[in-house]
């Protein structure tokens, strides 16, 4: 599969985004015949923080996979001083951003744990909900709040 520079669907049909103002789908890949295909997989961790460097237009800090940061470069982070010499980026806040997008693979993990364990949850409550349906009366508050969180929840999908 290879990746279209643009997705000129009016909702994927892959993940049911609009494109953004840009035109582009940001979360699909795109196949040749321009379909909607799977979402695009960003490169297995773990990342790693190589290198850092001081150049005359300011830092630059490489992102790496692999053993140790040795595999093929992920990301780098510029601190781009002839852009905004106002606010120049410092070297140490260059690593802590390139620290930073380095964890992305570990926090993508924990965001689709996270997913899951709501899903577990928001069923346990929707099963609350209907088995005290008729105790509504009695259970006040507590089954007002119920109710109002798997609302909320159900919207939020």
């Amino acid at each position: 599969m290879t990746l279209k520079p643009r997705c000129d669907c009016s909702t994927c049909d892959a993940c049911g985004n609009a494109p953004g103002r840009s035109g582009y789908c940001l979360n699909c890949e795109v196949t040749d015949s321009g379909a909607p295909g799977t979402h695009a997989q960003h490169t297995p961790g773990p990342w790693y923080t190589a290198w850092a460097i001081s150049t005359e237009h300011g830092p630059v800090c490489n992102i790496r996979t692999g053993k140790q940061g040795m595999g093929p470069t992920v990301a780098l982070v510029y601190g781009d001083e002839a852009n905004a010499p106002d606010k120049p980026i410092t070297y140490e806040q260059a690593q802590a951003n390139a620290a930073l997008i380095a964890t992305a693979p570990e926090t993508a993990a924990e965001r689709d744990r996270l997913r899951e364990s709501n899903e577990v949850m928001l069923k346990a409550l929707g099963g609350f909900v209907e088995y005290f349906a008729d105790d509504e009366d009695e259970l006040g508050e507590i089954y007002a709040d119920a109710r109002a969180a798997l609302a909320a929840a159900e919207r939020a999908r």
